[in-house]
């Protein structure tokens, strides 16, 4: 392999995940490509897709993993000694297929349908793909198919392309939420705030994820430990950008309007420069409640730092509060509108009445 390619991976692996890391594996790709040795650009490719994977690009992730997935499917035998990496980033890209609303059911369908048939020929077993084919029904608001493939995840073997227990019980604690089991989210959430389970991802991402449900039960003491110690873990990573919105909730929740609107000001250019529908919605829609829940208390004018994308940016930076709480709402209703109608059903509907129902409560 090219030295210089090499060497560009070897200085993306010693970076902290985000965009610099992104640009990076992007530029070894451009140099691979330059050299023109096939399992160069391969190889320089599926650093790219985990930089994008976990740097808060899931769109660079998956068009460059369809790159390497259709080079390995044209030589398998060439490129054998990459197929676990392949079927690893699998899970990555399958996992954020349906944040994207212009992404049809059917299309869904049919990329888990050829995830399935990979895994078969590869020889894995299938908790991985029953995972995949779950998550995809929760995140849509198909609550039958969910069911259907939960019941199958829960009786299929771990093999070695299952999640990390980890990964798989923060899984558990999102499913509770998303079906507003606020108790059994507790329960799942335990083995991970007990120091039994964590990861790379994990306890951060269930610092957030439990938000919700320690807010309907009352238990804000937890609420408060948990936002302390996992938002300083997730602030500088725009992959986190969806976990934010927990936090948001809980600042919502208690008032605490000061830190709520500094962390707006500071993620909301996230969200603008997010191809992730799905993110963009969880953050606009709980910046939205804090604005909103933040103008019923006071009726003064604010210093805001807002991006110049929104439709209610002003070069003074001096807002209303109840314009900018309605700007912030109207977009959370137009992603809202796109997801509804991809998904046949009213579950975004729903979902932003779930966290309105947390924090507004006159």
């Amino acid at each position: 392999m090219s030295q210089e390619v090499l060497d560009l991976l070897e200085q993306a692996g010693r970076m902290s995940e985000g965009p610099a890391q992104i640009s990076l594996c992007e530029e070894a790709v451009r140099v691979a490509d330059a050299k023109g040795d096939d399992e160069h650009k391969l190889v320089a490719r599926l650093e790219l897709v985990k930089a994008a994977a976990f740097g808060g690009a899931p769109d660079r992730a998956m068009v460059t993993f369809s790159w390497c997935l259709a080079k390995y499917d044209a030589d398998p035998e060439e490129y054998h000694l990459y197929s676990y990496d392949l079927m690893w980033q699998f899970k990555w890209i399958m996992d954020h297929i349906c944040d994207f609303p212009n992404v049809p059911k059917d299309k869904i369908r049919q990329l888990e349908d050829d995830m399935e048939r990979h895994y078969r020929i590869e020889d894995y077993g299938m908790r991985a793909v029953h995972q995949i084919r779950w998550v995809n029904a929760l995140g849509m608001g198909d609550l039958n198919r969910f069911q259907e493939f939960w019941d199958k995840w829960y009786d299929t073997q771990r093999d070695d392309m299952a999640d990390c227990l980890a990964c798989e019980q923060n899984k558990r604690v999102e499913a509770a939420i998303a079906q507003l089991d606020y108790e059994q989210a507790v329960e799942y959430a335990n083995p991970i705030f007990t120091g039994r389970m964590s990861c790379a991802e994990i306890p951060q991402k269930t610092y957030a994820t439990v938000m919700p449900a320690l807010i309907k039960l009352g238990r804000l003491r937890e609420a408060s430990e948990y936002h302390e110690k996992g938002y300083r873990l997730i602030r500088k990573n725009p992959v986190y950008l969806a976990d934010i919105a927990g936090h948001l909730l809980y600042l919502t929740h208690v008032d605490s309007f000061v830190k709520g609107l500094n962390m707006v000001e500071r993620h909301l250019p996230w969200a603008i420069d997010s191809s992730n529908k799905y993110w963009q919605f969880e953050l606009f829609s709980t910046a939205s409640l804090l604005v909103e829940v933040m103008s019923q208390e006071t009726a003064k004018p604010k210093k805001l730092k807002l991006p110049q994308e929104l439709s209610c940016y002003r070069e003074d930076a001096t807002y209303e509060l109840p314009e900018v709480a309605k700007c912030l709402s109207e977009k959370t209703s137009e992603i809202k509108a796109i997801f509804n109608e991809r998904n046949g059903n009213d579950h975004f509907t729903k979902l932003r009445a779930s966290y309105r129902d947390l924090v507004i409560t006159s």
